[in-house]
């Protein structure tokens, strides 16, 4: 038993001997009982997280917001098939319309098409662009 969990330990909240003792005020300041379900619920929730982090099933290593990052995690995810403004943001791509034009601007052929989709939340949108490579500059 560490401190916490021994009568009179520091930080126990257990009477001196002789002392009546109520259950909820001789409680431990830690309990396995009482963080057990907070534990699985976080890990529930960060897998969950994880899940919807890999939109088009790309795995984020590269997590930073920077303007050059963001081109990259554009140029892999349409590599594997057309995204839409709603699947690159859920990658950490905030502001898809600059960076699209800034990849244009770098020779790459990406193609825009508007269309109404439903979110993860079932919410609708309509035109919601969907962007398609449809060709890529020499040495990319």
């Amino acid at each position: 038993m560490d401190a916490y969990n021994t009568p009179g330990g520091a930080g126990s909240a257990a009477p001196e001997s002789g002392e009546g003792c109520e259950p909820a005020s001789c409680a431990p300041l830690r309990t396995i009982e009482s963080t057990e379900p907070n534990c699985a619920a976080t890990a529930t929730e960060r897998k969950a997280k994880r899940r919807a982090a890999r939109a088009g099933h790309i795995t984020l290593r590269n997590v930073s917001t920077s303007a050059e990052a963001q081109r990259e995690r554009v140029v892999a995810m349409l590599r594997l098939h057309e995204q839409s403004t709603l699947q690159l943001r859920r990658a950490g791509i905030m502001q898809t319309a600059t960076r699209i034009h800034e990849l244009r601007k770098r020779g790459y052929v990406i193609k825009a098409t508007l269309r109404g989709l439903y979110d993860p939340d079932g919410y609708r949108h309509e035109h919601v662009a969907v962007y398609t490579l449809i060709a890529e500059p020499e040495g990319a």
